[in-house]
């Protein structure tokens, strides 16, 4: 793209096992322009400011334009994160889950705390509490955070369920608000009123990190095919976290087919797939059987009207 000047600056950072989407990124950056004795400086300067050899690649593949800093302004960035609080090794963690921040500007970070202590009132420790658990909120247009408070006030959150929902799910900040209307929608569509969704979200704001149509499915699931009270489901979060396909439709099915009423409403979710046959009184390889065969049928029509024949010949044990 360059010429055959830039030849061994591109062989440079193809050894260092990036992508052609990354080499492409890289190749726009201006980095080819670099001599290639160049390019292992910046790359060592950058490992330097890293934990581990695996974090420096995961860097140069996710942000290569880490290699146009200097020195000086990556280590002024790491002494600023320090300077809010955040301790060594949590440095160390948010570079390596986001290397997007140290391409950041001190003065966006500056931004972002001034944001959370002014718009949610946080003191500097709940803004390295919140900016532990979501690192991306340092590159976040405070402007869009914005709107996704005031879209929280509007739906019925007082300050201070807003001010818990983000210390305890910071993500809660980057979605869209269409987004998270619609999840609202969604609540309330399965019968919450707005105040209950508003509790409901306020209480578990993980509920807006869920896609539109698995928030759906997932509710009507516990409502429609096991009976259970919308205001229940919204409660326990955990219910909504195991995965339909692979935990909660086939146990439930076991149990039908067995005739077994389930004893509680989340044991039977939380155990291991051994323990919940043998809470069952059949054993493990039983169930495992039935799972080949339930796994099988959901991936298409192959077994047709056979489903029901077909569970009924995995299972061959007894009714407790």
């Amino acid at each position: 793209a360059r010429g055959t000047e830039s030849l061994p600056s591109f062989v440079a950072f193809a050894r260092l096992g990036l992508e052609d989407s990354h080499l492409r990124q890289v190749m726009k950056s201006g980095l080819l322009a670099l001599p290639p004795a160049e390019v292992r400086e910046r790359c060592l300067r950058l490992r330097a400011m890293l934990p581990s050899d695996a974090a420096f690649f995961r860097a140069v593949k996710q942000c290569p334009q880490l290699l146009r800093l200097s020195q000086g302004n990556l280590e002024a960035k790491r002494a600023h994160l320090l300077a809010l609080g955040l301790q060594e090794e949590e440095v160390d963690r948010i570079v390596e889950k986001r290397p997007e921040v140290l391409f950041t500007s001190v003065e966006a970070y500056d931004e972002l705390v001034d944001f959370l202590q002014d718009a949610l009132g946080l003191d500097l420790g709940q803004v390295c509490l919140a900016l532990r658990r979501e690192p991306s909120l340092l590159w976040r247009s405070t402007e869009r955070m914005l709107a996704n408070l005031d879209f929280l006030y509007e739906r019925g959150l007082s300050k201070e369920q807003a001010q818990g929902a983000v210390l305890s799910f910071p993500s809660i900040l980057r979605y869209s608000v269409e987004g998270m209307d619609d999840k609202f929608a969604v609540l309330e569509a399965h019968g919450l009123s707005p105040q209950a969704a508003c509790d409901a979200v306020a209480k578990h704001p993980f509920l807006l990190s869920l896609a539109e149509d698995t928030l759906d499915e997932k509710l009507s699931f516990f409502v429609n095919d096991l009976g259970w009270a919308v205001e229940d489901v919204v409660k326990m979060r955990k219910c909504l976290t195991y995965s339909l396909s692979d935990r909660l439709r086939p146990r439930t099915a076991f149990a039908k087919h067995l005739g077994v009423r389930l004893r509680s409403k989340t044991y039977w979710m939380d155990i291991t797939d051994k323990n919940f046959a043998k809470s069952l009184r059949v054993e493990p390889e039983v169930y495992e059987a039935f799972l080949r065969v339930h796994r099988a049928a959901a991936k298409g029509p192959a077994g047709g009207g056979a489903l029901g024949s077909s569970m009924a010949r995995a299972v061959d044990a007894p009714s407790p």
